[in-house]
């Protein structure tokens, strides 16, 4: 019999001493939509009280992170989200998203590239698989937009 155990993952605010970690893990993250070079703003992730960086950790090893943007008073903004190619078709991505989710009460945004299919996929089975979550998704070329309020 084969036992299967879900890795232990861990969502934490990226410190000043992360940002090496960030912008390694952006590189791939970038070449998968064909860019090159530093992420434009990155730098405002740990200087702007309004944008937040968290890194995914599974079993203690970095996994990914998330970028995300106090846009109003009431709206957070996902920004950018990753996950290590080793990491994923594993649920970790799905479990790291219900965990950001689950942050506080709010109105979320979550915007997805109309040519990244298989993100559409991911955010679409994400989104349908919270019970009672009204979800509105419009285009906003280039994205697919999604918006969600987990207050209420």
């Amino acid at each position: 019999m084969t036992l299967h155990t879900t890795p232990a993952l861990e969502i934490r605010p990226a410190r000043p001493e992360d940002r090496a970690l960030v912008e390694a893990m952006m590189v791939p993250y970038l070449r998968g939509f064909g860019a090159e070079g530093p992420y434009p703003g990155l730098e405002r992730y740990g200087s702007d009280a309004r944008c937040a960086a968290f890194l995914l950790w599974l079993d203690g090893a970095a996994a990914g992170f998330a970028l995300l943007e106090q846009v109003d008073a009431g709206t957070t903004e996902l920004v950018e989200f990753y996950v290590a190619a080793e990491h994923r078709r594993q649920g970790c991505g799905r479990r790291a998203a219900e965990m950001l989710f689950a942050l506080g009460p709010r109105r979320w945004r979550v915007g997805v590239r109309q040519d990244n299919g298989p993100a559409l996929v991911f955010w679409r089975a994400v989104l349908a698989g919270k019970p009672g979550l009204a979800v509105h998704e419009h285009a906003r070329p280039p994205a697919w937009i999604y918006e969600f309020d987990t207050s209420v």
